[in-house]
């Protein structure tokens, strides 16, 4: 199973790439929306979640499950942000985003979550090939 993480803070972006990746998980960090939208085009192998901050300085979380949507079948995703609330949930969860993780969170919640989200979509613990 393949993560993307889509985070434009470099050293939060590693830290939470360590941590996924110490629980099994096989994790590509990119920076930017586009970067996750050329990534999500080109790769082989299907992603299976998208963890994206809300807010991203080209394009933020929704305007990427948009692109995606328009590229294939979207993974699920998982929004994290310091700014969440229902007016900023409305338009995410219009658009089929239902999965949502307040910053600042403690790693053993992001792991949880993840988790959470991979099972259901596979209806079994996700780990990585190869480990």
């Amino acid at each position: 199973m393949i993560i993307l993480l889509v985070e434009d803070e470099p050293d939060i972006g590693f830290l939470m790439q360590s941590v996924l990746e110490t629980e099994g998980h096989c994790v590509t960090l990119v920076g930017d929306g586009p970067e996750a939208l050329a990534f999500f085009a080109n790769t082989g192998d299907p992603v299976d979640l998208v963890i994206s901050d809300l807010c991203l300085p080209t394009f933020g979380a929704l305007e990427l499950f948009e692109g995606m949507k328009r590229i294939g079948t979207p993974p699920k995703i998982l929004v994290c942000s310091g700014g969440i609330d229902g007016k900023a949930e409305g338009p995410l969860r219009k658009a089929g985003i239902t999965n949502f993780l307040a910053k600042p969170f403690r790693f053993p919640a992001l792991i949880s979550t993840v988790e959470a989200i991979l099972f259901e979509a596979a209806g079994e613990p996700s780990a990585c090939l190869g480990r």
